[in-house]
């Protein structure tokens, strides 16, 4: 995943946790971190997209999901 570091900085500043960061990150481990908030999270997971130049790039569909979403058409 890019820019996983972002993210959770942004996580933990939006928890009022900036702090932590460099805490956890000092660990080098696994860590578990109760928000005092909950937060909506979406991950998007694409198996074709387009270049610039008009080229279909086409990705592994290793969680199958795309078999699911062609089966509805």
């Amino acid at each position: 995943m890019k820019n996983i570091d972002e993210l959770i900085k942004s996580i933990l500043a939006s928890q009022g946790m900036s702090g932590r960061v460099r805490a956890l990150q000092q660990l080098g481990d696994t860590s578990k971190l109760i928000l005092h908030k909950k937060i909506p999270l979406y991950f998007a997971y694409f198996t074709a997209w387009p270049e610039k130049n008009g080229r279909v790039r086409f990705r592994e569909n290793i969680y199958r999901l795309d078999d699911a979403l062609l089966a509805k058409f």
